[in-house]
């Protein structure tokens, strides 16, 4: 047997992967410690941004906000995020791997939201072990096809960050001009390695060649075109809603100004150290556009879309997380 071949086994539907044995090991070991050390983490976060604000001034911000404005832009946010994203996994799938519907998606995605709440890691691990289950693909083959979104997601919001300091330069995050067109190569160079086909050199095409890569190597131009495309509108829906989430708390930024800055708080914010973003999120915030408003309501601000967004979070897994699990029950 080849060392290509003995790779596939691993991720195949029948292979350890294939049946969830990394997100069931972290379940049984290690999740706990995550789950753990992420809500530590998140309260470290708070407590430390809440320091140098007087309880008073969080007070008076929440008193000046518009309560119904930002509940409502908050839930519409929610629910336009979790139907664009839900649309953009079937999409991937369908182009990448078997055609998938919209409806296939939706119990998973939202029990995905859910779980983050607890641990972030065992969340995506649990989501791909979901989708490789329904798909009748390998966990591993899931994983990656879904790493392979989360690399356009990356390439769309370095592009957005290069573009606004390219046309907006006096909106844009204050970062040297070098580093957003510098990542944003990088990250072009590595999708030109994929397209290109099969490489010369061996180490490159012992990566190039492994199974559970397959996405990567199916994913055509107008695949990235297509993708980028669903993720760069979610994300401008995203940044239309904290707009209006920052009015809602008076806050004195023009629309053009929170979206030029965005990217930058969704590139603090992407990786997954707390649940549902806690802390980290405010620390964005606060970094982000701290120099343009008060810290006391960008923190209040911050705050309550935190914790509106976890009760919608909870919703959601009550409404399709049980169905959810009845299903993988009965698939075994």
């Amino acid at each position: 047997m080849s060392h290509f071949e003995a790779q596939s086994d691993w991720s195949s539907p029948g292979g350890p992967e294939g049946e969830g044995f990394l997100p069931q090991a972290a379940a049984r070991g290690s999740g706990w410690l995550w789950s753990v050390g992420g809500y530590g983490l998140a309260l470290a976060l708070v407590w430390y941004l809440l320091r140098g604000v007087s309880f008073r001034a969080l007070v008076s911000a929440l008193a000046q906000a518009r309560v119904s404005w930002f509940i409502a832009a908050t839930v519409a946010g929610f629910v336009c995020n979790l139907a664009g994203e839900t649309f953009l996994f079937s999409r991937l799938f369908t182009y990448l791997r078997k055609r998938t519907g919209f409806g296939e998606m939706l119990a998973l995605n939202a029990s995905q939201y859910f779980l983050q709440l607890v641990n972030v890691v065992a969340a995506s691990g649990t989501f791909a072990l979901l989708v490789s289950r329904r798909k009748r693909i390998g966990w591993l083959e899931a994983s990656f096809t879904l790493a392979f979104q989360g690399f356009v997601d990356l390439l769309v919001i370095v592009g957005m960050l290069a573009a606004t300091r390219l046309l907006l330069p006096s909106l844009a995050v204050p970062l040297p001009w070098y580093l957003p067109f510098g990542a944003l190569a990088v990250l072009v160079l590595g999708a030109w390695f994929w397209l290109r086909g099969r490489p010369n050199w061996m180490p490159l095409r012992w990566l190039y060649e492994r199974r559970s890569l397959g996405a990567f190597r199916r994913a055509r131009l107008a695949d990235y075109r297509r993708l980028g495309a669903i993720r760069a509108g979610i994300l401008l829906v995203q940044g239309a809603v904290l707009y209006l989430q920052m009015r809602s708390f008076r806050l004195p930024l023009s629309l053009a100004h929170v979206l030029a800055l965005y990217p930058g708080e969704l590139l603090a914010t992407s990786v997954p150290l707390t649940p549902a973003g806690l802390g980290v999120e405010q620390a964005a915030i606060v970094l982000i556009f701290g120099a343009f408003c008060e810290e006391s309501a960008l923190l209040a601000m911050s705050l309550a879309r935190n914790i509106v967004g976890v009760l919608l979070r909870v919703v959601a897994g009550l409404v399709f997380t049980p169905a959810v699990a009845k299903e993988m029950v009965r698939k075994g």
